[in-house]
């Protein structure tokens, strides 16, 4: 079974400003809208053939289970065509989500697991409840819950700002835009797409966002 580090977010702290960011990959010049595209790591298999992706939390206690919980159901209720469904078992999730202390900058990490033809099975999330010593807020910790869920979606990073798959951001993003919800349909649109019945690989490694 192949695997996938698909993401690392960090957080620094900066006089009285939180700033999420991941270096590896840079800003698109501002006003250039032909820049502004998702990278795509991969399509789900078989796991969501019903339509349902399970998930489970571990070590959140309720506080942090309901941010994640709302989290994941702003992204059901955007997308439409996928249901996420709670079990307590994380070895029968599909999505599982584990909550870390958190010691330095990293506070999200998602790790993708794929079946022998590419696709994904199953998916861990790390999130952190605090880095450098501060406990994060409630829009941080939805802003990074929401971020990481891109990932296990199927989504890489934004190569422009303003936008929750953004890997730099200077703000706290909870709104899921319009071009990740339609990256994360063209990624797999074999569900999405009622003219196609079964997985097949992306035949891109970004989705351009319509201009406005």
């Amino acid at each position: 079974m192949r695997l996938f580090v698909i993401s690392t977010a960090s957080i620094i702290l900066l006089l009285t400003a939180l700033l999420i960011f991941d270096s590896n990959l840079a800003f698109a010049k501002k006003g250039d809208s032909s820049k502004k595209k998702i990278e795509l790591c991969c399509a789900w298999g078989d796991s969501l053939d019903d339509g349902i992706l399970t998930f489970s939390i571990n070590d959140g206690g309720s506080d942090l289970a309901k941010i994640v919980k709302l989290a994941i159901n702003d992204w059901e209720k955007a997308l439409g065509g996928i249901e996420f469904k709670y079990v307590k078992d994380g070895s029968d999730a599909d999505v599982e989500i584990d909550f870390k202390k958190g010691k330095g900058k990293k506070v999200g990490k998602t790790v993708t697991f794929f079946d022998h033809l590419g696709f994904i099975n199953q998916v861990d999330i790390s999130i952190s409840k605090k880095s450098y010593g501060y406990t994060l807020d409630k829009r941080t910790l939805e802003h990074v819950a929401k971020h990481e869920i891109g990932h296990a979606l199927g989504l890489g990073h934004a190569t422009f700002k303003g936008t929750l798959m953004s890997p730099n951001v200077d703000e706290i993003i909870t709104k899921i835009s319009a071009c990740e919800l339609e990256s994360v349909k063209y990624a797999n649109n074999w569900k999405f797409d009622e003219k196609v019945n079964s997985p097949h690989p992306l035949d891109k490694d970004d989705f351009k966002c319509k201009k406005k």
